[in-house]
């Protein structure tokens, strides 16, 4: 992490306590997160990023003031990379949470927003010529409704998944929603190339609504290619040609290995090639 990291607007040196123990977010997970990658001084599709966050403070009935605009953030986030000398290449993180308060009586509805920064190694952004091994985690189940689609700070059973994921030696896991349905993985949304048609569970299958998930689709179906939000299931990935996963900071990144089914990459190294690596 920086040296660095700001809370409302004020830079506060790392290791500053900035909430307290009856904070609605550390208490509930009432809040969400919001991940994006700075690289050579810019962040990569920030525009859509800041639809995310007032959607965000929207489902979840942020108070905010009548002139808000997330793009408020942008000069906030570039002067804190300055300080932290990490402007080249660095992981963002911005958390949204409410203030003190029990579940019924609480303080009020403006967000504490915390921005900070963390080191990325390089080859983290790039497409991985080694692929990835992937497993299924099955102890807890995404629960679909109108929430799922956001990245709350109730992210506990993202955080179980990964620590089974790195107890089996894999490097990520998939969720499934409760229905048994493919919703995402620990870090990433799941993509699956069959028969030449591209395919990524549906926002109603528990998916988190990714800005890189929205940029790929938007790639693909320009560039003319067949891509469908909808319905998977485990046995889906049996016969499939290609897994790919995607996010805001790691781009895409090929699936080598789930369970005892393997896979090959040209559709998603052609898409690291085209739509990722020459984003600003």
């Amino acid at each position: 992490m920086g040296d660095y990291f700001i809370v409302n607007g004020k830079y506060m040196t790392n290791g500053t306590k900035v909430i307290g123990i009856d904070n609605r977010s550390f208490r509930y997970g009432e809040g969400f997160f919001e991940t994006m990658l700075m690289k050579e001084g810019s962040i990569r599709l920030f525009a859509l990023h800041c639809e995310r966050i007032k959607e965000s403070l929207a489902s979840l009935n942020f108070l905010m003031p009548k002139q808000f605009y997330p793009e408020q953030y942008h000069d906030q986030i570039k002067n804190l990379a300055g300080k932290n000398k990490m402007a080249d290449l660095s992981r963002v993180r911005m958390m949204f949470s409410k203030g003190a308060g029990s579940l019924y009586e609480f303080e009020n509805e403006r967000p504490i927003t915390i921005i900070e920064q963390s080191t990325l190694e390089y080859s983290r952004t790039t497409f991985n010529t080694n692929g990835l091994v992937v497993g299924f985690y099955t102890n807890a189940r995404k629960v679909v409704d109108q929430f799922s689609h956001l990245k709350t700070n109730n992210f506990l059973c993202y955080s179980m998944a990964a620590k089974y994921a790195k107890a089996n030696r894999w490097n990520d896991a998939i969720l499934l929603n409760s229905y048994g349905g493919l919703a995402d993985t620990t870090l990433a949304n799941i993509w699956i190339v069959k028969q030449g048609q591209v395919l990524t569970p549906a926002l109603n299958q528990g998916a988190v609504a990714g800005v890189m998930r929205r940029h790929i689709l938007s790639f693909l179906r320009h560039a003319g290619i067949s891509v469908l939000e909808t319905v998977l299931i485990p046995d889906d990935l049996a016969n499939a040609d290609e897994i790919f996963l995607t996010n805001a900071v790691l781009g895409v990144k090929w699936v080598k290995q789930v369970d005892k089914w393997n896979y090959s990459f040209q559709l998603s190294k052609w898409l690291y090639e085209n739509a990722i690596a020459q984003l600003k």
